[in-house]
């Protein structure tokens, strides 16, 4: 059996269309698809701190862990982010990650210039004490602007926590990668680390897709690569005498 752990970015919890269709294609080739609602839901707000978000991934691996399953996980924007941190905790447990057009970088320019002024708030927010209040915060997750909800805590977790680098993370990950991102100019800024991508992972088993695409909608539009790339990956883990994991 081939399983699929879906991490989502920052939409909605009901997921917009694009997502059902990536989902609806998996399971039409056959996987076992899994798509919990994480933390970071644009209807929800920011619920999970990252140590326990990493426990809610964790939580999921071990509902499907088998030696004779395969588990990939695929992650789009903020579910990107998250999977390039958390490949370290997770790798012996899967056979491969796939990262679509990953959002949330917060070491770059343009996350500040979107999040500067809204981390300034919850920064304050905090030195008054109310660190712990629920509050909406401006948020922009690629697609439109909305309010997320959050404590002020939480949303400095998330917005300025340096172990969430994606830069630094991806000179960390072993497991085989599948890079999928689109033309759109939100995306263009990660291109400069296709020289220096994975260094650590052998090239036969990492390759990086930029598509002619949108920031929303590279998931869909890149659906048949994704899939076609995690088949030739289990079928060459099948037929090496050395498992890739």
């Amino acid at each position: 059996m081939k399983h699929i752990i879906f991490l989502h970015g920052k939409v909605h919890s009901d997921f917009p269309l694009h997502y059902r269709q990536f989902v609806d294609f998996a399971k039409s080739k056959e996987f076992n698809v899994i798509a919990p609602i994480m933390g970071w839901a644009t209807n929800l707000g920011y619920t999970h701190s990252p140590k326990q978000t990493l426990e809610q991934i964790k939580h999921e691996i071990q509902k499907l862990y088998n030696n004779n399953d395969e588990i990939y996980i695929v992650g789009h924007s903020m579910g990107a982010i998250a999977l390039g941190y958390y490949e370290p905790y997770i790798r012996e447990y899967i056979n491969g990650i796939v990262l679509v057009s990953p959002g949330h970088i917060i070491n770059r320019k343009t996350f500040f210039k979107m999040h500067g002024e809204t981390i300034e708030l919850a920064r304050q927010l905090v030195a008054q004490g109310l660190g712990e209040k629920v509050t909406l915060f401006p948020s922009w997750n690629g697609v439109c602007e909305y309010q997320l909800s959050s404590t002020p805590n939480l949303y400095l977790e998330w917005a300025c926590n340096n172990e969430i680098d994606f830069d630094k993370n991806l000179y960390d990950i072993e497991s085989p990668t599948l890079f999928v991102t689109s033309n759109d100019t939100m995306d263009t800024g990660i291109y400069s680390i296709r020289p220096k991508m994975f260094d650590r992972i052998p090239a036969e088993y990492k390759d990086f897709q930029v598509l002619e695409s949108t920031h929303g909608n590279v998931l869909e539009d890149g659906k048949e690569i994704i899939i076609d790339w995690i088949n030739k990956l289990s079928s060459d883990h099948f037929n090496s005498n050395n498992p890739i994991s």
